[in-house]
């Protein structure tokens, strides 16, 4: 933005200046040495004001119990924030009120601020974001911007303000898109002009918008922001979309759940209907307020189920990425990485309650030649035909599992090297009686070679590398006696049994 623009704007001679009250309370609020008795002593020479302050205090706003009859009172209960921030409220505020206007009433800008007030205050105490005083003074300034805008650009900008719909709804998008500069920026500018306190500034220039990457930013930003937000909900006719957007900044900026964001809609709207009458402002026939909370009960509904279904979505892909990481892309049986871990916790089992385990280890015959002679694509189909068939036979509770490039493994809980062996002759045969179909329509046949190893009672202090070595001892055997056969490893195996090195079966 042309800062000689801006500078223009904010020193037009049609913005008001501030009155002698505002100005002092301004000053005190820059002090850290501020005392109760320096507030009490400018508010009681403003009668006007004193008034206006007692009578917001001892409102249901505040819901004392016990009626307030002097300011030095008020901030003995009601603490110095809280009064301070509501003399230098009303002190702005009444002087803004004066500012005449382009055929246009400011009181929608002025509903809209308030509504936004009473939520940045109650969304500040509860989320312990900032505190509630100084959000509340923020967002009723927050719309300090379009007000300057009005008295200096005039009839061009009330247009813009005709067109932003019921609250005020769109004016930060028609801004961006038709002028300059936005109300937000001129507001932070107005604000630092008239030296207001510093945690007042940045909430004004952002509380369309809330950065994300702005350090040092007050957490006060984030409750003036989700209290427009609210108000938009409120004062929008079209309020669905406008209640969307609330809940969807509740959400991302405060992690709020969609019952809280309802509740602080509702305190919001009690709230604004009691504080309008104090600042003078009429009553808002525009929406009805039940209507609204219905509307508003429904989106949260929408909301949690949304919320239900994205957890349950979440979960269905974490299964699926966590089996699709075990699995093998080609074949679809379990990667060589989840063998290890299936093994090792078997083994451990089988050895902590002396159970029985055993291993198949099989390697497709000749399977360069088949790739050589027919491609890889025959290759691959071979794999996964082979994968198939293997899933097929295996038992339930076994694990298939690709170990290498041709090379496969079934692990068998619960069972010895004999009926590894049994397992290993089945699949040999059957595999011996699938034809694998090729592109161009021929057949090609396939054998494996088979190695069997297992124990019938694990014995402690073994591994399952003892047991990968004896089924790969078989395998090489088989390969060695010719290959499409089933050889089993009974070396340290089964000790009870007497026998010793590899055997075809």
């Amino acid at each position: 933005m042309d800062g000689s623009v801006l500078q223009k704007i904010i020193e037009n001679p049609r913005l008001p200046s501030l009155p002698t009250t505002a100005m002092q309370i301004i000053a005190l609020c820059r002090r850290a040495d501020v005392s109760g008795g320096d507030i009490a002593a400018v508010i009681t020479r403003d009668p006007a004001l004193s008034l206006k302050v007692l009578k917001t205090v001892n409102s249901g706003y505040y819901g004392l119990s016990h009626r307030i009859a002097t300011i030095r009172h008020a901030l003995g209960l009601l603490g110095l924030d809280t009064v301070k921030t509501l003399a230098l409220g009303f002190s702005l505020v009444h002087v803004l009120r004066d500012l005449e206007g382009e055929a246009y009433d400011p009181t929608p800008i002025w509903r809209r601020s308030l509504l936004a007030a009473v939520c940045a205050r109650d969304v500040a105490a509860r989320r312990s974001l900032a505190d509630p005083e100084e959000a509340f003074l923020a967002a009723l300034l927050q719309d300090l911007g379009v007000l300057a805008l009005i008295q200096a650009l005039g009839a061009g900008y009330v247009a813009l303000l005709k067109r932003a719909g019921d609250g005020l709804v769109d004016l930060y998008q028609l801004e961006q898109r038709y002028l300059p500069f936005d109300h937000t920026q001129v507001g932070e500018a107005l604000a630092l002009r008239w030296n207001l306190p510093p945690n007042l500034a940045a909430p004004i220039r952002h509380h369309e918008e809330p950065p994300t990457d702005v350090p040092g930013a007050p957490p006060s930003v984030y409750a003036v922001a989700v209290g427009n937000r609210a108000a938009l909900a409120c004062l929008c006719r079209e309020s669905r979309a406008a209640l969307d957007a609330y809940f969807a900044a509740t959400r991302d900026w405060l992690g709020m759940e969609p019952e809280a964001a309802r509740d602080l809609l509702e305190q919001g709207i009690a709230a604004g209907s009691e504080m309008a009458d104090l600042f003078d402002l009429p009553a808002d026939g525009s929406f009805d307020a039940n209507d609204l909370l219905a509307e508003a009960n429904d989106v949260m509904l929408e909301l949690s189920l949304r919320s239900q279904q994205d957890a349950s979505r979440l979960r269905r892909e974490a299964v699926q990425l966590e089996a699709r990481a075990c699995r093998d892309a080609l074949t679809g049986v379990f990667n060589r990485g989840h063998f290890d871990e299936f093994l090792l916790h078997e083994f451990r089992r089988a050895a902590e309650t002396e159970g029985a385990l055993s291993l198949i280890l099989l390697d497709i015959d000749w399977f360069k030649r088949i790739n050589d002679e027919h491609g890889h694509q025959a290759g691959d189909r071979v794999l996964s035909g082979l994968a198939r068939l293997l899933l097929q036979a295996a038992p339930s509770d076994s694990l298939v599992a690709r170990y290498g490039g041709e090379e496969f493994a079934i692990v068998l809980p619960g069972r010895g090297w004999r009926a590894a062996t049994d397992l290993a002759e089945e699949v040999r045969a059957k595999l011996q009686r699938t034809p694998f179909p090729l592109e161009d329509g021929r057949q090609l046949s396939v054998t494996a070679s088979f190695g069997a190893a297992g124990y019938a009672r694990v014995p402690r202090g073994r591994t399952p590398e003892s047991l990968i070595d004896a089924a790969d001892r078989a395998l090489y055997a088989a390969k060695a006696q010719g290959r499409d056969r089933v050889c089993a490893d009974r070396e340290t195996l089964t000790r009870a049994d007497g026998e010793s090195g590899a055997a075809a079966a």
